[in-house]
């Protein structure tokens, strides 16, 4: 054979047809299949060849997927062959170097029963633990940061094995590395206050903010008017969604969460450039939350899903783009936070002296001001709390406030009861942040 065959059988498996064979029946179609994409689109071509002569043109991105899985996918092939295909397979097989040159004037059905033999058979159990170790090895790729390569390996799994378990894992990891691509090449985004705390009465701009990481213009469509209404993408949308997770913590460690989702329309498109973002302002309203006295946190997670992306490159269409959480503190004070944070250890200390006189500690003051407490003068508000949750005066309720403000200021992973925090505070000489071992 020459090389030139032998790259002819290896581009041979790029010309596709997702399960079936000549000869096979057709096979059933997803609730959720979508139409074969056009030439230049984004979707690979599936990488199973129905191999009838005269074969289709090869496919140099489908090759690429398939050798992105690694020559252990061939023996999951056996159940799908067909004599019809035997020739071209066996082509295939011996371009990529897995079977010898066959014997003189042996027939196809002997090649067929070679290429059995040297590939194996298809095991149910085999092929589910092949493809697994696949979408873990996937998945370590996402969790690396190499999204390109992790789209090429979901893509050509779901292309040799369009119907196994897993798809719907896949099909969703396939999405999310085109949305981390579309991040981290395309638009950058960020989502910023003015500050991390708050009193109830401010009010709090959202700064949602797409930066261009390309080298060039970035177009994004949020109103479908760079697109024909035939071609607009079913799940983009012209406004930026919201989910917003509202938590009120009591000083004595409980808490109560619920959520609400908001939208902010975008009436028009927007363009960046190198240097230039685009950035969306919106006013965050907290007067549907019912007022509270406790410290409350909002924590905002957002996305935005145009309907086309432009680059010097080319468009890209439906893509959603997740800016990081943004997460921020209210108070239920009326003073001025920087005067609060000011003197919040003089006020801390003042609240103690209500145990010398045998009187009730104000809890939500003591935990406020601890919230509050600026870095520099933690480490003496860790110790004034050291000192009260040991006096002899204190109750138990005062005990459960105090070890709530310790983990508040220490965030150390220590139980609540007063012995583990009083040997941890005397083994480490008052160092609160040394870690356990």
């Amino acid at each position: 054979m020459t090389t030139s065959q032998a790259w002819s059988g290896i581009l041979s498996i790029a010309f596709v047809g997702s399960c079936a064979f000549a000869g096979d029946p057709p096979p059933k179609a997803d609730d959720d299949a979508q139409p074969a994409p056009a030439a230049g689109a984004e979707e690979p071509p599936p990488l199973l060849p129905v191999l009838d002569p005269p074969p289709p043109e090869p496919s140099h991105t489908a090759l690429k997927q398939l050798l992105a899985i690694g020559r252990p996918v061939l023996p999951f092939l056996e159940d799908r062959l067909r004599l019809r295909a035997g020739d071209a397979y066996v082509d295939l097989l011996r371009g990529i170097g897995l079977l010898p040159e066959p014997t003189k004037d042996q027939d196809p059905a002997a090649r067929l029963e070679e290429m059995k033999a040297n590939a194996g058979t298809a095991n149910p159990v085999e092929v589910d633990k092949f493809l697994s170790d696949k979408f873990l090895a996937a998945q370590h790729m996402f969790d690396g940061g190499r999204f390109e390569q992790c789209k090429a390996l979901v893509e050509g799994i779901l292309a040799v094995e369009p119907s196994c378990t897993l798809r719907a894992d896949l099909k969703n990891l396939k999405l999310l590395c085109e949305q981390r691509i579309t991040e981290s090449t395309i638009a950058r985004p960020t989502l910023t206050t003015r500050d991390s705390a708050y009193r109830a009465q401010d009010r709090i701009d959202l700064a949602f903010q797409l930066e261009d990481v390309t080298t060039g213009p970035v177009d994004l469509d949020f109103t479908g008017s760079l697109m024909s209404t035939a071609k607009l993408p079913k799940n983009a949308q012209n406004f930026i969604l919201a989910d917003v997770t509202i938590t009120d913590y009591t000083a004595y460690g409980d808490m109560r969460s619920w959520n609400r989702r908001l939208t902010f329309d975008l009436k028009a498109n927007a363009s960046l450039s190198p240097g230039k973002p685009w950035i969306y302002h919106a006013g965050l309203d907290l007067s549907p939350d019912p007022p509270t006295k406790m410290y409350r946190t909002y924590k905002i997670e957002a996305e935005v899903r145009p309907y086309m992306v432009r680059t010097a490159e080319g468009d890209t269409h439906g893509r959603k783009i997740t800016f990081p959480p943004l997460t921020f503190g209210v108070f239920p004070v009326e003073d001025d936070l920087e005067v609060v944070r000011a003197h919040a250890l003089e006020r801390l200390s003042l609240a103690f002296d209500a145990i010398e006189g045998n009187k009730k500690v104000g809890a939500n003051d003591v935990f406020l001001v601890c919230m509050l407490m600026p870095e520099a003068d933690k480490s003496k508000a860790v110790d004034l709390l050291m000192h009260a949750l040991g006096h002899p005066r204190a109750s138990d309720v005062d005990k459960q406030l105090f070890i709530s403000c310790l983990r508040q200021l220490t965030h150390l992973p220590l139980d609540s009861s007063e012995e583990t925090w009083l040997q941890y505070w005397h083994e480490h000489s008052g160092d609160m942040n040394a870690q356990p071992k």
